[in-house]
């Protein structure tokens, strides 16, 4: 059966079917290009992954994780990423209030969350491993000055978090507890 996380997504596609989902997504580290392919493609395999277990498995095709690469953002903090990513939504001519969570928050990746991601790709492939303990994480930056940051686990960036941000819930996800792969931290 699939996900109720999903139904609204799938009501957004059915009005915009040229629409994209997914968060665009900034590289604030320079450190090792295989780690960050590495990190990229664990993003992709665990959304991947959760939708076909929901019965979501058709709206990957939808989903484009834009990556922003910029060497003068290597090290950035949240103000800088939120300048970044307000340039990047204006210069897609789109009102980031039109309530399109690609709009409304943008992922932000430093070099120990690359590190944090890695470990979890890794326990995947570890049977020994408590796989019910996730230990990858990214930021989520909020377009938002006042609602800034919170580190969310990549299993729950979508569709999780994605529609709890479609719904204007960013208290939800910001004081979200660890069950759901929300941590402040």
């Amino acid at each position: 059966m699939p996900s109720q996380d999903c139904v609204a997504l799938r009501e957004q596609l059915s009005k915009f079917p040229g629409e994209k989902l997914g968060f665009v997504i900034y590289r604030l580290t320079y450190e090792d290009d295989g780690q960050w392919s590495r990190v990229i493609e664990h993003i992709k395999k665990r959304t991947r992954e959760n939708l076909e277990a929901s019965g979501d498995g058709d709206l990957v095709e939808h989903i484009d994780w834009t990556v922003r690469e910029d060497q003068e953002l290597n090290g950035a903090h949240s103000g800088q990423v939120r300048k970044h990513f307000l340039s990047w939504v204006e210069s897609e001519g789109v009102d980031r209030h039109t309530g399109n969570p690609r709009y409304m928050a943008c992922v932000a990746i430093e070099q120990f969350l690359v590190e944090r991601c890695l470990k979890d790709a890794d326990a995947e492939e570890d049977p020994d491993d408590d796989l019910f303990q996730e230990k990858g994480f990214v930021m989520l930056v909020s377009a938002d000055k006042k609602e800034d940051v919170v580190h969310v686990a990549v299993s729950s960036i979508f569709p999780r978090v994605y529609s709890l941000l479609e719904s204007s819930l960013w208290d939800v996800i910001k004081h979200g507890a660890i069950e759901q792969g929300v941590y402040n931290g």
